[in-house]
């Protein structure tokens, strides 16, 4: 990852340099979810609840940006993934 300081009126820029860095994956097991919906009458169409909101670390995540909503299973009785 490369990187440049900006100088001010007294300071000025640094050269360019470079540090290694390491990006891992984070687990979402504990991240919080909400629903607009939680349950439904069987009726023989597919359920899409859609999210309320997500929050992960303490911070609110934005569908689209941070994550994606996908559907299956969602037609018969039980429970939908």
């Amino acid at each position: 990852m490369w990187y440049k300081a900006a100088g001010d009126a007294v300071h000025s820029d640094s050269d360019a340099a470079s540090v290694k860095a390491t990006i891992v994956r984070a687990s979402v097991a504990k991240a919080k979810v909400a629903l607009k919906k939680t349950s439904y009458t069987c009726d023989g169409k597919a359920k899409r609840s859609g999210v309320k909101s997500v929050t992960f670390g303490g911070r609110a995540l934005r569908e689209g940006t941070d994550f994606a909503v996908s559907y299956k299973d969602n037609k018969d009785p039980g429970t939908a993934t």
